[in-house]
């Protein structure tokens, strides 16, 4: 009892037990003010960044006073910097600017950087966090804040074809790790006021920016409020993928079924959330999750809806039929020639026995040697470089089956019963 509790009881508390880090940002940041005096900020923020190299502080002169640049070059595009802030700060030094106040320094980000987003700072905990974010900061001489100018990032994948959820009618993009190209992608199909983008902020370490999307007026607002909660009670120190996000709010982990529908197809995420759900989208992933799910969306594709109904019905069916099969068909066929044979036609059964004849294990041990084979030929295939891989895989299956089934090993039955329920797994599984 003890342990069917454990396995299907739904976690309580979603947190991660390791702390690598301190909590915030920068420690007491949130109350630690920017100073006057420049030098002094300059060696707080050495301080916090320690001596990390990508973080670049360029000294400048603005009329008569002295400046700051800070900006980290591993986040931020130098050649941006360069054209959109030391050469606008560079004309407007003939002036004679006197920044003396906060909202000066304000007054001087508008008429200076014109067309640019920016943010007034007043905190070091927040001049960190803009920095990681890929903002560059701007210090003067004299004042306590700083003027954080949002600065286009490095270069990111381009929009492709999806790799893993391929079609052959319907649109060719799929989302890449850009968290404002997936929103901007969904947003291009779902050009509604009603379409709602709400941003969260996970990883102690990471700083993942998280965005949730769904459709006000259509969307529950329990599931809504119960979404909301779970990804606000997750703790801790990184996000890397929406796999992440997956585990921490599903309701059940011990078990090998997905509870979470996961995408990189916008056109999927688009029907998605214009029939009610809800989606989930990490930075630096290309997957995004769909919640809530039941068992026949993962038996859907966007396909089925671009082509005709008797054709797509048709296909529906196949996926069917082929997770029955990879479901139930080796347990069938152990069962039939093991305790059942005689709902096997004679011819069948006596071709079945002279394979089976000089096979020295039983059907079950049998059955679990080959299915562990192609799992150990799948995995390699998957995880060996590209050039080699389907190599290993196809000629391994090969080879090795024909050399098992010589050797005596197992027998030809069920190599082909193998062969069809892990054709039949695969084709489920790319769904």
């Amino acid at each position: 009892m003890r342990i069917s509790k454990k396995l299907f009881s739904p976690k309580k508390k979603f947190t991660h037990p390791d702390q690598t880090t301190n909590p915030e940002i920068v420690p007491d940041g949130e109350s630690k003010n920017i100073s006057r005096i420049l030098e002094q900020n300059r060696t707080e923020l050495e301080c916090i960044f320690g001596n990390t190299v990508d973080l670049k502080l360029i000294s400048i002169h603005i009329g008569r006073q002295e400046g700051l640049i800070c900006y980290l070059n591993s986040m931020s595009d130098a050649k941006n910097i360069t054209e959109k802030i030391m050469n606008p700060l560079g004309n407007s030094s003939i002036h004679d600017h006197q920044i003396i106040n906060k909202q000066a320094l304000e007054d001087f980000g508008k008429d200076v950087f014109r067309g640019l987003v920016y943010s007034f700072s007043d905190t070091f905990h927040q001049v960190a966090y803009d920095l990681l974010t890929g903002y560059a900061v701007l210090i003067v001489e004299g004042i306590a804040g700083a003027l954080a100018i949002q600065i286009e990032g490095l270069e990111n994948r381009s929009i492709s074809e999806s790799t893993t959820q391929t079609i052959i009618r319907g649109p060719k993009d799929s989302f890449n790790e850009s968290l404002s190209t997936n929103i901007s992608l969904v947003r291009r199909r779902i050009k509604s006021p009603s379409l709602r983008f709400e941003g969260y902020t996970i990883g102690k370490d990471s700083q993942t920016s998280i965005a949730i999307a769904y459709m006000e007026g259509v969307t529950n607002k329990k599931i809504l409020d119960e979404v909301r909660k779970r990804i606000a009670r997750i703790e801790i120190s990184v996000i890397l993928d929406s796999g992440n996000i997956e585990e921490l709010i599903a309701d059940k982990t011990y078990t090998p079924f997905p509870l979470i529908y996961n995408t990189e197809r916008p056109d999927t995420i688009a029907a998605h959330v214009t029939s009610g759900k809800i989606a989930i989208f990490v930075d630096g992933s290309p997957f995004v999750l769909s919640v809530p799910v039941v068992l026949t969306n993962f038996f859907a594709v966007s396909e089925d809806y671009y082509e005709p109904f008797f054709m797509s019905t048709f296909i529906r069916w196949i996926r069917y039929i082929s997770f029955l099969m990879a479901l139930l068909l080796p347990a069938i066929f152990v069962s039939l020639i093991t305790y059942h044979f005689e709902l096997i036609p004679t011819p069948l059964i006596v071709s079945i026995a002279s394979q089976r004849e000089l096979v020295p294990f039983p059907a079950i041990v049998e059955l679990l040697m080959m299915d562990l084979t192609f799992e150990i030929l799948r995995e390699a295939g998957t995880r060996m470089p590209r050039a080699v891989g389907q190599t290993v895989s196809i000629v391994g299956a090969l080879v090795i089956g024909q050399a098992a089934v010589e050797a005596g090993i197992i027998s030809n039955m069920m190599v082909i019963v193998v062969d069809d329920h892990r054709d039949c797994e695969l084709r489920f599984s790319d769904l």
